[in-house]
């Protein structure tokens, strides 16, 4: 079970109105949380402990609280709207404090940390600051719906002093994979909406550049242009780049990389975690990261026409 990938689970499920199953995701997340908040790569699934050595990456407190925040804006009804809070409150508050204590008083970011790429950490990547950012924002959102107000203030600085150093020391080289610099990678959809507010400053553009440069044979990407040349093309981040697209307007590009990922599905219908140079689906199949991608790319898709929908049939001013 990782965090990453259960937290774009439980946001998949309250989007599609399935909000009783997002918020058991996240409670199973609260269950295995550390005692300082962080939480390790991934964790046996009857949250007995961790199965490997891979350790903490701290981009799972970032997803957890942006998750939270999706799951408890999809809540209509005030009373279970109060349960829903009440109830994520101690996974928000943990993941919050601990996000908190990350961001270093000089350059207001965090220390490198393993992120999607799953390497070792030599340098601070995007993969792990924009979801930090992602995390706060939600914080913040989550906070002041409670009207817990200093709470959702100290969410609120850290996450404006946070977007202000990304901006400046990733954004101004074009929003690379790592701090130092360097090539691109998936990252830059974290840069966008949904998962901020507002897009970063400069990463709509980078967002488009990178693709070109991530391209593999059969048609997908790599999770970055510095990823190992070996023509295996990646469904999570091609999804990314889906809902990337989805969530910005560029709504033909959402829907070519749906159709990609559609026809590279295997014969049963699941959705590989990778396609081969020649088009055949590889490793683990179903991979829940990518459905759950597929799904927020469909919903937003599917929001973005009702609201177009309406806007037509409304009356002339």
């Amino acid at each position: 079970m990782w965090p990453r990938d259960s937290s774009f689970t439980a946001a998949a499920y309250a989007r599609t109105g399935h909000v009783d199953d997002a918020l058991r995701v996240l409670d199973f997340l609260r269950s295995v949380q550390e005692p300082d908040g962080s939480f390790h790569a991934r964790y046996l699934p009857d949250a007995s402990g961790v199965p490997d050595d891979r350790g903490i990456q701290s981009d799972g407190n970032g997803w957890a609280l942006w998750a939270a925040w999706t799951v408890l804006d999809e809540i209509d009804a005030p009373g279970a709207r109060d349960d829903a809070r009440e109830r994520l409150a101690p996974l928000v508050d943990a993941s919050t404090e601990h996000v908190l204590a990350l961001l270093d008083d000089d350059t207001d970011l965090p220390p490198p940390s393993s992120d999607y790429w799953e390497v070792h950490p030599t340098d601070l990547t995007l993969g792990t600051a924009a979801p930090l950012l992602a995390g706060l924002e939600g914080a913040m959102a989550f906070y002041r719906d409670g009207e817990r107000w200093d709470r959702a203030a100290g969410a609120a600085s850290a996450a404006m002093r946070l977007r202000s150093a990304i901006e400046d020391r990733f954004g101004s080289q074009g929003y690379p994979r790592a701090v130092s610099g360097g090539a691109q990678d998936a990252a830059t959809t974290f840069a966008l909406p949904p998962f901020q507010p507002t897009a970063l400053s400069g990463a709509e553009d980078a967002w488009r550049s990178s693709v070109m440069s991530m391209l593999r044979p059969a048609g997908g990407v790599a999770p970055g242009a510095g990823w190992r040349t070996d023509g295996v093309s990646w469904t999570p981040q091609t999804a990314l780049f889906a809902l990337a697209g989805a969530s910005i307007g560029e709504e033909e590009a959402a829907e070519s990389w749906l159709d990609w990922l559609g026809t590279h599905r295997t014969a049963s219908g699941a959705i590989p975690e990778k396609v081969l140079a020649d088009g055949s689906p590889a490793a683990v199949a179903p991979l829940t990261w990518s459905s759950s991608l597929v799904v927020l790319t469909l919903v937003e898709l599917e929001d973005r026409r009702i609201e177009a929908a309406a806007e037509a049939a409304a009356p002339a001013p």
